[in-house]
């Protein structure tokens, strides 16, 4: 699809309304990463269906709703996809068969900092054996032109092949050996299985010949042929590992505190043939490391390497970070500030002045929001309006955990606004 037609396409998706539903939680779903751009696919998806499938499967994909400062909420969502087949070993390279934009009209928001949106597979996807290939783009367009532009990279998911019950009869003849091959060759796992089982009922003698990719054959040579289009099936369906996870269960910490214990866990595309922790050897079938009497007050990194049957390999990184509060809510006018009042307000470990907030302000109630001096003098932004806070105060605050750092008080300028949202930069 060229550059033109795509944004025009995304343009064409954009004009679709949006509706925000409660999608089910309870449904396995696709994470992205904006950091590295990547989907992470759950175990429990294994391909995106068979030929000419329609609306019968719903891909559900999970993400923070901010990103860089910017509310996703507040532009486009669209699926990009491919699908492709007629793979060439030489060239390297698929045949693209069909491609084209679905417009995500169900947005989900009810998770706090996050967003799930819904891509439900249609035939438009589905129309040739292969591979489809998919891209998440978040996007702003206007007057034919991006204003903002967010996408993945590219994601893939098998397509499989599916057969009518009434071209086929019981018997399974040599001559329909290679169709089967073909046939199985569509599903990414278990080959050697699914081809000894269509060709195990088949009997071949040595003294007749057999049609072989239109050459004349003896069993061995079947034999042979068999097993070449084994090995290439397997080196076209190897797949590099990959780290699809790599967290830990503290995450973040306040500063002025101790983490005694951690537990790192991963997730892996498939069985590694090493795996390390910071060069520690563990167990290839292992999935979590519960690491204790730490001590730790500062910030800690831990880097996971794995390696494949092919020696290729793959690092990760999870991190424990102490941070110190950014605290926020409404209170009547103050005549001093200290600790107990900003400690009476929402904490929210943080590493930035930058947030979202919503809050309610009654009669007599002001909105207040103190960050370390050091984040910098905090901007404000109300329904669009730059403005409407003042700082008042900087004090030495003492956290829960007594650490002490300087802190800027600020407050809106006028009381009872009601439920407001305030972007702070």
């Amino acid at each position: 699809m060229e550059t033109q037609d795509l944004i025009a396409s995304l343009a064409l998706a954009q004009e679709a309304a949006v509706t925000y539903t409660d999608i089910d939680q309870a449904q396995d779903m696709l994470q992205i990463d904006w950091d590295t751009r990547a989907v992470t696919i759950p175990k429990s998806i294994t391909n995106a269906g068979v030929k000419n499938d329609h609306l019968s499967k719903k891909l559900v994909l999970s993400m923070d709703r901010y990103v860089y400062g910017v509310d996703l909420a507040n532009h486009t969502f669209a699926i990009h996809f491919i699908n492709v087949a007629n793979y060439d070993a030489k060239k390297k390279q698929y045949d693209e068969c069909a491609s084209g934009v679905y417009p995500v009209t169900s947005i989900d928001l009810s998770v706090d900092g996050k967003v799930t949106c819904e891509w439900e597979i249609t035939n438009a996807a589905t129309q040739i054996v292969g591979d489809v290939v998919f891209a998440l783009h978040v996007f702003t367009i206007v007057d034919g032109a991006f204003t903002y532009h967010l996408g993945t990279t590219p994601t893939v998911l098998d397509l499989l092949n599916t057969i009518n019950a009434t071209e086929h009869g019981k018997n399974i003849t040599p001559d329909e050996i290679e169709v089967y091959i073909q046939m199985m060759a569509d599903y990414s796992t278990g080959i050697e299985e699914k081809i000894a089982a269509a060709v195990k009922d088949v009997s071949i003698e040595t003294d007749k010949t057999l049609s072989v990719s239109g050459q004349a054959a003896d069993a061995a040579i079947v034999g042979e042929e068999l097993k070449k289009i084994l090995d290439e099936i397997a080196d076209l369906k190897y797949v590099a590992i990959q780290i699809t996870a790599f967290n830990n269960n503290v995450g973040t910490a306040e500063i002025g505190s101790k983490v005694d214990a951690v537990t790192l866990s991963w997730t892996l595309n498939k069985t590694a043939k090493t795996i390390t922790v910071d060069g520690e050897e563990q167990s290839v079938d292992s999935t979590t490391l519960v690491l204790s009497n730490l001590g730790l007050t500062a910030n800690k990194t831990w880097t996971l390497k794995v390696t494949d049957e092919k020696d290729a390999s793959a690092t990760k990184t999870t991190s424990v970070s102490f941070l110190n509060g950014v605290y926020y809510g409404v209170a009547g006018s103050i005549d001093g500030y200290d600790s107990n009042f900003v400690s009476s307000l929402t904490k929210a470990l943080s590493s930035t002045r930058a947030r979202t907030i919503t809050v309610t302000a009654g009669a007599g109630q002001y909105i207040y929001y103190c960050v370390p001096t050091r984040f910098g003098d905090c901007s404000f932004n109300v329904g669009g309006f730059d403005g409407g806070f003042d700082k008042v105060s900087t004090f030495d605050f003492a956290n829960a955990s007594g650490y002490t750092e300087s802190y800027d008080v600020y407050k809106s300028t006028n009381a009872n606004l009601g439920s407001t949202t305030v972007k702070i930069s």
